[in-house]
């Protein structure tokens, strides 16, 4: 007969764990007994007093459930695996090294590591003044289809001890959400978030602080909502992955070295704040300091209180396969580039929808120091409203020049009192040094041709109208002009709508047919001398016949 496994004495606990074929009473007896690259395996759902390790454990739960109920895990380089396991830490604020490590939940020593398989790990701080995890040096936390939730401590939910040591995370299909801590990933991290999920959202100040993230294959990262930055990262890419930052107090994503969005990702960047958080704060709703390519994507960056864009050095390209929507952004803080604020180089394709952006200062669309290359406005963009008109953009135009006098020229295309008119064109191309600009519309001119119908014939002036605001416009006035001579029949339109260019409309009409009068012929007209005698006659009272008669005789008697 097989061996079987020693029951314990006391019928109450017929075993909850168990190493090999020794069972224990208690999880804590197990682990006490457990010697390096051990299994402890659960029976039934179980409790522990705390994990205090200076060996690899592995911990299968049997889809049990462990629930730590005074102190939380001291990992001394040794590396703890938790296999289908439902782990349960509420309220904990200590590991069970009391006499320094009293200020977290969890910590790993140097070279230590927490690998969590197929399990999930809950961890509540209740509001306590402590870390959840906390790593020293070269440790790693992976999740492999396993989910990690901390939520509700006053200090950070991942948090590092400042040196330069590695400190990892490691998600494959697996899911972290850290809610209402005072940050998500605080210090230098590496993480890898292959097809997983990130949820990083009311935490009290920055999402993350400066972690590297590589996102990949199909994740989903999410920053919302936190107090500072949201997703403020050393180097961040993003392939064919979602990331949303959104409502956040500070900077929506702030990226300090590199940035690569790539492979069909959809990137999201609305309704930050912008503010300034810290000294280091530059407010701009995607901030870059380094290398960045922005290629085969959608980033949307849209009603933000900060430039869309705010680039402090480095080199930015935006490829024509990206498509990259700029829209609505307000430069609160800095009042310069509303839309990009470009300090190194920039490489803008024409792709990118850029416009509706504001500035108090110059630039409501582009501000730049450095250099820059962008294409034309869009055939479609349309001004919003407020506090511009809603006329059709035609161009790019300077936006907040200074004259000799220090008056800074603003884009003027609508005339009020006491102010004139600013609206010189800046076409499209490679700018070096400063520029403002902002894609708007100028002024234009309404040319107004009259002609006869069918034959094309000028039969009057041109009648022009300059500098004229992009409508709306009624020149019937002007249109239906009394020429003499001819009479009105068309022309091309007389309302003019949204005026995005200059036009000309032509007016036709008809030549009018001469009066006519019944005439009489010469027979019927006596005249003498050249000249009609019936006419004179009348006038002098005398007959006509009378006269001729007596012409006639004078000469008959002359003759003789």
């Amino acid at each position: 007969m097989d061996s079987q496994p020693e029951l314990l004495n006391d019928p109450v606990q017929q075993g909850v764990a168990q190493i090999g074929d020794t069972l224990y009473a208690s999880f804590d007896e197990a682990l006490n007994d457990s010697e390096a690259g051990d299994t402890i395996t659960l029976l039934q759902d179980v409790t522990t007093a705390g994990i205090n390790l200076n060996h690899d454990v592995i911990i299968d739960g049997n889809n049990h459930t462990l629930s730590f109920t005074q102190y939380g895990i001291a990992l001394w380089s040794s590396n703890l695996t938790i296999n289908n396991t439902i782990v349960s830490m509420n309220g904990i604020t200590s590991t069970p090294y009391t006499a320094e490590w009293n200020w977290m939940s969890i910590c790993a020593s140097k070279d230590a590591s927490m690998t969590l398989n197929n399990s999930s790990l809950y961890m509540n701080g209740q509001n306590n003044n402590v870390h959840a995890i906390y790593f020293c040096s070269n440790n790693k936390l992976n999740l492999n289809n396993s989910y990690l939730e901390i939520i509700n401590y006053q200090q950070d939910a991942l948090e590092w001890d400042g040196g330069d040591g590695g400190y990892n995370v490691n998600m494959v299909n697996s899911t972290y959400l850290s809610d209402n801590n005072r940050s998500g990933f605080t210090g230098t991290f590496y993480a890898s978030i292959n097809h997983s999920t990130v949820n990083v959202v009311n935490s009290r100040g920055n999402g993350s602080n400066g972690s590297n993230f590589d996102i990949k294959n199909n994740s989903f990262v999410n920053f919302t909502a936190n107090a500072a930055h949201g997703l403020s990262a050393s180097n961040l890419s993003v392939v064919a992955s979602s990331v949303v930052a959104r409502e956040n107090g500070a900077n929506g994503i702030h990226v300090s070295n590199n940035l690569l969005i790539d492979g069909g990702s959809q990137v999201e960047i609305t309704g930050n704040r912008c503010s300034l958080s810290s000294k280091w704060t530059i407010p701009g709703a995607l901030y870059i300091n380094g290398p960045s390519t922005i290629q085969n994507c959608t980033l949307n960056i849209t009603d933000n209180l900060g430039s869309g864009i705010y680039q402090k050095s480095g080199t930015l390209t935006i490829a024509d396969s990206a498509s990259v929507n700029i829209i609505r952004n307000t430069a609160t803080m800095l009042g310069l580039g509303g839309g990009i604020n470009i300090n190194g180089t920039a490489s803008i394709s024409s792709n990118v929808q850029l416009y509706n952006n504001h500035a108090s200062v110059a630039g409501d669309d582009i501000y730049s120091t450095g250099k820059v290359s962008f294409g034309t406005t869009g055939t479609n963009w349309m001004l919003d409203g407020d506090p511009d008109c809603s006329h059709k953009i035609t161009g790019w135009f300077e936006d907040g020049i200074k004259g000799n006098d220090g008056t800074s020229y603003r884009w003027k295309a609508h005339k009020t009192e006491g102010e004139n008119y600013y609206v010189v064109n800046m076409p499209s191309g490679e700018y070096e040094g400063q520029l403002a600009l902002k894609a708007a519309h100028g002024l234009h001119t309404i040319t107004i041709h009259y002609l006869e119908k069918d034959t094309n014939k000028v039969v009057h002036d041109d009648f022009v109208l300059n500098d004229v605001e992009s409508g709306p416009y009624d020149v019937t006035k002007q249109g239906k002009l009394a020429i003499k001579g001819y009479t009105y029949v068309d022309m091309d339109y007389a309302f003019v709508g949204s005026l995005d260019q200059d036009i000309e409309i032509n007016v036709y009409y008809t030549k009018d047919k001469p009066k006519t009068t019944k005439k009489e012929t010469k027979k019927d007209v006596p005249t003498a001398f050249g000249f009609d005698v019936n006419l004179w006659t009348s006038l002098m009272g005398v007959s006509s016949l009378g006269i001729i008669t007596s012409v006639k005789l004078s000469r008959k008697n002359k003759r003789k």
